[in-house]
């Protein structure tokens, strides 16, 4: 989203503060609304648990509340008390999102994403500005975050934790990017099996379980 163009739809531009992309991101308008914060999961947070807390206070009122939630995906799903079930998804969010404060680099992502629970998983598909459907499968969701991160295709990307990435490997290419992934993950206990197994299913790399795969990357 170009968040310096003349004109931006209500709720992208809802989506995008609450998804926290302001952090790490340049723009005049970005920085003004981040400040100093640099991570954009706890600026995901913060934002989340302001709209909390504004709600209780009666600073927002229902209709905000509800339209704030419908840009990030949140329904009450017709139930009432509406504005409790909202508050009571949006507080589920934070937990969810919590998780993904270990996950500013490549190499931490790879040791959570095998074991992160659902939501969080799909938290963290949103953060690499994934589309995540709703009969998306945890495996498939998962083999599409480490295809997006193995290939380095966090360097060509605009906001959230791609940015974050981009900012630890800044003058590296999606071409280096990829070979420092596979080279971390040659590393023998860098990695569970399991994500080296999908780490090379991604990168087409062939193996043979029986010889060792971690031996196979050169």
């Amino acid at each position: 989203m170009d968040v310096d163009g003349p004109s931006l739809d209500k709720s992208d531009a809802i989506s995008h503060l609450m998804n926290g992309y302001c952090a790490n991101h340049i723009s005049s308008a970005c920085t003004e609304v981040s400040r100093n914060v640099r991570s954009p999961v706890e600026m995901a947070v913060a934002m989340t648990e302001m709209v909390i807390d504004g709600y209780a206070h009666g600073k927002i009122s229902l209709e905000h509340i509800r339209i704030v939630c419908s840009a990030i995906g949140i329904k009450s799903g017709g139930r009432r008390p509406e504005g409790s079930i909202l508050v009571r998804k949006l507080k589920l969010r934070c937990t969810e999102l919590q998780p993904l404060l270990k996950c500013a680099d490549i190499e931490s992502t790879f040791g959570v994403v095998e074991t992160l629970c659902k939501r969080s998983l799909r938290q963290l598909a949103i953060q690499h500005q994934l589309n995540v459907r709703r009969d998306d499968d945890d495996d498939n969701i998962r083999t599409r975050l480490v295809d997006h991160l193995s290939s380095g295709s966090c360097q060509t990307s605009g906001f959230g934790l791609c940015a974050s990435v981009r900012g630890n490997y800044h003058n590296t290419s999606s071409n280096d990017l990829e070979i420092h992934v596979l080279e971390f993950a040659a590393k023998k206990g860098s990695v569970t099996k399991k994500a080296l197994k999908r780490i090379l299913k991604c990168r087409n790399i062939e193996f043979d379980e029986e010889d060792g795969i971690g031996t196979q990357i050169s």
